[in-house]
């Protein structure tokens, strides 16, 4: 008889920043991917860099939006993603400020990454609990406070969620009602040294992702995959990269 999982499995990784990206930390992501099987892969926002649309000081290390595009194209091919969730970053280029109305929808990232194509699902940029993307009881969102209580700050707003932005690595429980809830920051998966800032190790920056056994009553456990070496493990295997 067929072993049935009674749960699905939702692999979440924030923050690629593609062309940015840390190349160790996309293929032991890749790997976990191929090994674990899971039902939903979602990136949890800043899968771009937009480094050439700002209102700050020009980035040295530009790339054109072209390349970039080019390159998300190659990775997406690997990843396998279903849901694509939209942040500040892939935001910039539907700002008023940053980009002309009349090509706002020439450039718009789900175009250009053929998500359409892929069948994968987009999924807008809002602070609005009932518009962000669930699995039961649990919300995945990109996040927007940087503050060093963000993830309280998550908490409170959404209960028990999942969420990047920051590029560090935090978890809290709080009670709320009857229950406790929890937040979970799971770090980032881009170069952790920035040309744009100039301290040469941004303060808490770590590289890792979140594999999340989702169960049908709408509870799911969570395992924080760090990447800050060169061995991890997850669900028991061992990976090198």
């Amino acid at each position: 008889m067929a072993n049935v999982r009674s749960y699905k499995k939702l692999l979440v990784f924030s923050d690629v920043h593609v062309p940015k990206q840390n190349d160790r930390v996309v293929e032991l992501l890749k790997a976990v991917r191929r090994h674990e099987k899971p039902d939903y892969v979602v990136s949890a926002g800043d899968f771009l860099d937009v480094s050439n649309v700002t209102s700050f000081p020009s980035d040295p290390d530009l790339f054109t939006q072209a390349n970039e595009f080019e390159m998300a194209n190659d990775l997406l091919d690997d990843l396998k993603i279903t849901h694509f969730i939209q942040a500040n970053h892939e935001e910039r280029l539907e700002r008023p400020s940053l980009v002309p109305f009349a090509i706002r929808n020439l450039i718009h990232p789900a175009k250009w990454l053929h998500l359409k194509e892929r069948k994968v699902k987009w999924v807008p940029y809002s602070t609005h609990p009932k518009k962000v993307l669930k699995f039961g009881n649990l919300t995945v969102v990109h996040g927007h406070s940087a503050a060093q209580n963000a993830v309280k700050r998550a908490a409170e707003r959404y209960g028990n969620v999942i969420f990047g932005h920051t590029h560090r690595v935090a978890m809290i429980t709080l009670p709320h009602l009857s229950h406790e809830v929890a937040a979970y920051n799971i770090g980032c998966c881009c170069n952790l040294r920035a040309s744009y800032i100039e301290k040469s190790d941004p303060v808490g920056w770590r590289s890792g992702f979140m594999l999340v056994h989702l169960y049908r009553s709408g509870r799911f456990s969570a395992h924080q995959v760090l990447a800050d070496g060169r061995i991890t493990h997850v669900n028991g295997k061992e990976y090198r990269f």
